[in-house]
Order: C-alpha cells, then structure tokens, then sequence
C-alpha cells in the first residue's frame, strides 16, 4: 500500500475574473456520504447569503475530537500528518474556543464577510471564499502536499508514534 506523496497544484475556478483558487481538503478514508455533506452544507450557505442572510462557514483545522481518537486508524494518521509542515493537528477544547470567538466575530463585526449587507460582505469576490475568509485551518490550505498524497505516510508515522504538540503558551512575566 504505496502511496507517492505529491506536490499540490492551485486550481483555478473557470471565471477568469479575479483568481479563485480551489483546495482539495476532503480525504478519500472520509468517504463519499462526508463529501456530499460537505457539498450540501457549502450550497446551503451560498444561498442563505444570497437571500441576505448572515452566514459564518469557518473552516476550522483537524482536531482530536471523540469521533476521530475512537478511531485508531484515523487518530494516526491525524498525528502523523503533522510531519507535514504547516499542518498542525489541536485539542478539542482550544479549536472549540477559536471556532466560538469567530462565530462571534462574524455575527458581530462590521468587518466580516459573512454579513452581505456590510462593506466587507459585499465585497466577497467567491461565495467559497466564505470558508477561507476567517478560517482557523491548521495549515492544510498552505501545504505543499494534498492531504490524500500523504495519506499512507501520516498513518505510518502516527502508527510509529511521531505526534507534534503544538506548545503551551507561557507567560514570562514575574511578579
């Protein structure tokens, strides 16, 4: 079970107006039932944010939530995929309070893009760029490698015990 790791390649939408690019982020092991919710999920933002709602679809970065740990196989590869630098894998509890404090920011600021009604919202060049406005991503979007290419290296390492903790932040302030 060989699988080549290979560079990613930025695609673009077929508007030639401003440059969309498209990030392949669903893992083949999710299978096509989570492909298709996540689609599903994505149209019913684009057309609540066409019928002048305020929508926050924040895309938030892998996380060692119950459902993936429970699952040997995808808790590997979830640590080992942190050998691929920018990508970094968080607790459940911190990512829940980021996604919670943009969930905030978009239904509060006059600076998001989720309110198509402000300045910043109208200025949206991609209904898909709703999900990388104010993602929290963990480095996926920025790797080098498309997250199916190092599939089989990041369970193999995570299987070998190879885990990036991201480190606490410390105050060096004394008293």
């Amino acid at each position: 079970m060989y699988n080549q790791v290979t560079k990613t390649e930025p695609r673009t939408h077929p508007d030639p107006s401003p440059r969309h690019l498209q990030i392949a982020g669903t893992a083949v092991f999710q299978g096509p039932n989570y492909a298709l919710a996540k689609a599903m999920q994505m149209w019913r933002v684009i057309r609540a944010r066409a019928n002048g709602q305020t929508v926050s679809f924040n895309m938030a970065p892998p996380s060692r939530t119950e459902s993936v740990v429970h699952s040997t196989t995808a808790a590997a590869g979830l640590e080992g995929m942190t050998a691929f630098r920018p990508i970094q894998a968080f607790d459940q509890a911190f990512v829940s309070g980021v996604m919670a404090a943009l969930l905030l920011f978009d239904l509060i600021s006059e600076d998001t893009t989720a309110n198509p009604t402000t300045v910043a919202g109208a200025a949206l060049p991609n209904p898909h760029a709703l999900a990388i406005q104010n993602s929290f991503h963990g480095g996926g979007p920025r790797c080098a490698f498309g997250v199916n290419s190092v599939g089989a290296s990041s369970y193999l390492l995570g299987r070998l015990g190879y885990s990036y903790q991201v480190p606490a932040v410390t105050s060096s302030a004394t008293e």
